[in-house]
């Protein structure tokens, strides 16, 4: 009889009897080896968890959850865009935030603060942001820098010293960096945006706007230029994108508050747009980069314009890359985007009734949203919610008005910088939702007001966990992209709510015996046995804990060839027990009733196992087995 297979293929055997010669072989995956996690939910950590409303380990916080019956956030699982709560239920919670919510500052979880505030070197920095960034004080120095993990991108005005700024949040404005041009920069958690502000029509004479030259210093990056304008500085030793920008774009400022048209409000004085969505007339700009500078070509009929209002506004706006995106496209500037925009962004069709009239040429607005999903590989997903804030409405009195929900493009499908109207039409795969309720407009840090729940989008979650995907992409569209009662302005801080349960680990060969026959013996060194014998595994559970009382049972299963070289099997579960160190799970092996096929002599039996939690099953002990090696089999 030939050896069983190797270690490599992860089967090990017995071989039963002198005469019914049975080689019984446990199949299963060797899973990475880890140790236990020290027990960290005695009383006093729970009482501590319970009473701070957070736990540094998943454990502890579901310990604590269970016990007070309020959600306990993990801490030790905390991102800049994440954050995760164990539910009394012994589920997870877990929230996916489109922009960052934290920042790590002096080893600490801090929330995100754009607000500037100066530096003992006389430069500007946000209190907390997910880069590093310094705005310039005045002088010659760089009027930004932004870096991360040692990678720096840094930009100059090549035509001066630059003033002294004046700061508002996180705005820092310094004043005729040209005759009539303010230089105006913005802090963001992920990076920052720059402006020329053209603030009259004889200040838009000045030829040195005709093309405005940028100095540009990097560290440890290479910069590219897409085919659409967008820049990415990408990591010069690894690759892959640090920093990303899309194709610069301009506007001038037939700004007006938002409302239905007879209650539109013209602007009374002059304001200063620094949103694209906020301004009127837009155009892109034509960007070149060269050695050492970046060269913006604006859109000479819209800065000299007749009907021009000013000011006119130019914006590149370089930012961090991430697993997340958000962007506004527009069917009427289709090759263009509000990439990563600031604030609240429109959906649905553009209502040129407004006064004055902002929305001529934009079209209809859709919204696109990316979420990571890489973290919910093998869990079993209980729930999904998606929460986004609305801004404005289009009806004074708030009524109803459908917004679809829709999952964009399929796995893995990302949104970037280059995304727009035109390549992205095509790409709203599949329907998941509509909300067709009265939302009372709020602001971006108030609480989500637009809410969908499950249904098509929990179905799609699962499917995208169980596939393992790395990110998921969504949408929203007005239902009614014909007429101007759909529009809303929806703000770019979207999140993914997800709820799943952690399944059982995959049952370790090192815990899985026989007897006779002992611990799991490779090829020549498997032994005879005589007698049919009794498997034994231990399971493990990540939401088992040391106060919890789940409990989950084993089921084994055998294989063989029969007689006529037909494949067999059959399954049994055990009862249910708590997945503790030391706790075996039983099943003796038995003959076939007489009406079945038999296990003959000389028969190989492979056996494996698996846990159930009462919610879902973990994965078999063989999952990840590789094809054996010629010459191996059994």
């Amino acid at each position: 009889m030939e050896s069983a297979g190797s270690c490599r293929w992860r089967r090990q055997a017995v071989v039963l009897g002198t005469f019914t010669a049975l080689v019984v072989t446990a199949m299963g995956a060797a899973p990475e080896v880890t140790a236990d996690a020290a027990p960290t939910s005695g009383a006093g950590s729970v009482a501590a968890a319970q009473q701070s409303g957070e736990a540094a380990t998943e454990d502890l916080a579901s310990a604590a959850a269970e016990g007070s019956g309020e959600q306990i956030e993990v801490t030790g699982l905390r991102q800049e865009r994440r954050e995760v709560f164990a539910n009394p239920d012994g589920s997870f919670t877990a929230q996916e935030y489109t922009q960052p919510v934290r920042a790590m500052r002096g080893g600490q979880w801090v929330p995100v603060d754009d607000t500037l505030v100066p530096g003992a070197d006389g430069s500007l920095s946000p209190k907390a942001s997910t880069v590093e960034l310094k705005f310039s004080g005045g002088g010659s120095e760089p009027f930004a820098r932004m870096s991360k993990a040692g990678r720096e991108y840094a930009l100059s005005w090549p035509k001066g010293e630059l003033p002294k700024p004046e700061v508002d949040g996180d705005t820092a404005n310094y004043r005729e960096v040209l005759p009539g041009v303010d230089l105006t920069v913005r802090a963001s958690g992920e990076g920052f945006s720059h402006y020329l502000v053209v603030k009259d029509a004889e200040a838009a004479k000045n030829t040195d706007l005709d093309q405005v030259e940028l100095g540009l210093s990097v560290k440890g990056l290479k910069m590219q230029q897409e085919a659409d304008g967008a820049l990415k500085a990408m990591d010069a030793a690894v690759g892959g994108t640090v920093f990303e920008s899309a194709q610069p774009t301009m506007w001038d400022s037939a700004a007006q508050q938002e409302g239905p048209g007879p209650q539109a409000k013209a602007a009374t004085k002059q304001h200063v747009a620094l949103d694209a969505a906020d301004g009127g007339k837009a155009a892109p700009v034509d960007v070149t980069l060269g050695k050492g500078r970046i060269t913006l070509t604006p859109d000479a009929g819209l800065l000299r314009g007749e009907q021009t209002k000013y000011p006119v506004v130019i914006d590149p706006t370089p930012s961090t890359a991430t697993r997340t995106a958000w962007t506004s496209v527009m069917s009427g500037m289709p090759t263009e985007q509000d990439w990563k925009y600031s604030g609240s962004a429109g959906m649905g069709k553009c209502p040129t009734d407004y006064n004055p009239v902002s929305c001529n040429g934009v079209g209809v607005r859709r919204l696109l949203f990316t979420f990571p999903l890489s973290a919910y590989k093998g869990k079993q997903i209980l729930g999904s919610q998606f929460s986004a804030h609305v801004e404005h409405v289009y009806w004074a009195d708030a009524r109803a008005e459908p917004v679809d929900l829709y999952r964009i493009g399929g796995k893995d499908y990302n949104v970037t910088s280059s995304s727009n109207y035109s390549n992205t039409k095509d790409d709203w795969s599949d329907y998941l939702a509509t909300m067709d309720t009265k939302i009372s407009p709020s602001t971006c840090s108030s609480s989500a007001n637009l809410n969908i729940s499950n249904g098509e989008l929990l179905t799609e979650t699962k499917a995208a966990a169980t596939d393992s995907w790395s990110r998921m992409s969504l949408g929203l569209k007005a239902k009614d992209e014909t007429s101007f009662g759909g529009w809303k302005r929806i703000c770019g801080n979207t999140y993914l709510k997800i709820t799943y349960n952690n399944p059982p680990k995959q049952v370790d060969t090192r815990l899985m015996t026989t007897s006779p026959g002992g611990k799991c013996v490779w090829g020549s060194g498997r032994r005879y046995t005589d007698e049919l014998p009794e498997l034994r595994a231990e399971a493990r559970d990540p939401d088992q804990t040391s106060r919890s009382t789940d409990q989950v049972k084993m089921q084994f299963k055998v294989d063989w060839t029969d007689k006529n070289g037909a494949e067999q099997s059959y399954t049994y579960d055990t009862g249910y027990k708590a997945p503790n160190a030391g706790t075996v799970f039983k099943y003796r092996v038995t003959q076939r009733p007489s009406s079945q096929p038999q296990i003959t002599q000389n028969s190989v039996i492979y056996w494996s196992a698996r846990a159930f939690d009462g919610d879902a099953w973990g994965p078999w002990s063989y999952d990840g087995d590789e094809v054996p090696p010629a010459g191996q089999t059994a």
